[in-house]
């Protein structure tokens, strides 16, 4: 459903010839033909470690990586619903150079049943997973995970409509 500006790779090739890890970048977000919002995530290493204690501080879709690089981690392991966020840790950890570029270079659909996915038990506990990960590798104290488990639940259970005000205040451009 995603669609790569045409100019993507070449932008993305430039900063990863620069001795970088993993390059992603923004995202414009679509439902069908419309603009819904750019979902914006931090430019440098430091920025994006500070971002990833709280939330994903890469655009999935965007991310360009070297492969042997994901190998020797693992890759990607079995966390429904936070896959992608959890690798991101793990490149964290390992001390990967990371950089987001800033500008929009996909187009993303997020189509109707975004926020609907992001909802229910499955989630939640997907959720507190992730982040006794981010515990246990030392991104987040005690106390930071005890409150983003608070956090995350009481989210997780409103209703989509509140859920849908908050991301697009909190998470959104």
């Amino acid at each position: 459903d995603d669609i790569n500006k045409h100019d993507r790779f070449k932008k993305q090739l430039l900063i990863m010839n620069k001795g970088y890890d993993l390059v992603g970048s923004w995202i414009d977000e679509f439902n069908g033909d419309s603009y819904v919002s750019t979902r914006k995530v931090p430019e440098n290493n430091k920025e994006i470690y500070r971002l990833a204690r709280f939330r994903s501080p890469l655009n999935h879709q965007t991310v360009c990586f070297l492969k042997d690089k994901i190998n020797k981690l693992g890759g990607y392991e079995d966390m429904p619903y936070h896959e992608d966020y959890l690798l991101w840790i793990k490149c964290i950890k390992a001390g990967y150079k990371i950089n987001n570029i800033q500008e929009p270079l996909v187009n993303a659909e997020i189509g109707n049943g975004f926020i609907k996915r992001r909802s229910g038990l499955g989630y939640i506990f997907s959720g507190f997973r992730l982040n006794y990960r981010l515990y246990k590798y030392g991104i987040n104290s005690l106390l930071i995970f005890l409150i983003a488990i608070v956090m995350r639940f009481m989210f997780f259970m409103l209703p989509n409509f509140l859920k849908e005000i908050l991301y697009k205040l909190a998470l959104r451009d």
